[in-house]
């Protein structure tokens, strides 16, 4: 019985040590960190499409296209409102750009939309190639009487 009994002793010595050496290693070990540094200057690439993300109480999300061309100069509202928009009203102005890089009115129309989820087309006249800018500019209205002020632009050119 006695080798039986060493052997059972030097079996649960043996595992014991075991837990104690995993459970310290675990405490002792610190993870690997791998760190890597910054350029100087970060890549930043261009685009002449500006995305924007403002914060609206009743539009989830806003678009605004503009394509101009040789015969019409065609664009495109898009708006993803809560279930709290009520209505949109605003205007869409076309500029173009000249020789100086200054952006020159051509045309605006005033908009009025209903619902909470707005595709429109629409076209102004062509005014030759070039860069032009779109912008709409207007209040979008709450099924509670409230309002927001909405402000988008984008730029194209042929």
């Amino acid at each position: 019985l006695f080798p039986y009994t060493t052997l059972f002793r030097s079996t649960l010595s043996f595992i014991s040590f075991g837990i104690a050496m995993s459970i310290f290693s675990s405490l002792t070990t610190k993870p690997t960190v791998y760190a890597q540094s910054l350029s100087a200057s970060p890549f930043i690439a261009e685009s002449d499409i500006t995305l924007t993300a403002p914060y609206f109480l009743y539009i989830q999300s806003i678009d605004l296209q503009v394509s101009p061309g040789p015969s019409e100069t065609s664009y495109t509202i898009v708006i993803d409102g809560t279930n709290e928009l009520k209505s949109v009203i605003g205007t869409a102005t076309l500029y173009k750009q000249n020789s100086s890089g200054t952006y020159v009115k051509k045309a605006s129309k005033k908009h009025t939309f209903s619902g909470s989820n707005i595709i429109e087309n629409f076209t102004f006249n062509s005014y030759g190639p070039g860069k032009y800018k779109l912008t709409f500019e207007g209040t979008a209205y709450s099924i509670h009487g409230g309002g927001e002020s909405i402000s988008i632009s984008t730029t194209n050119s042929y």
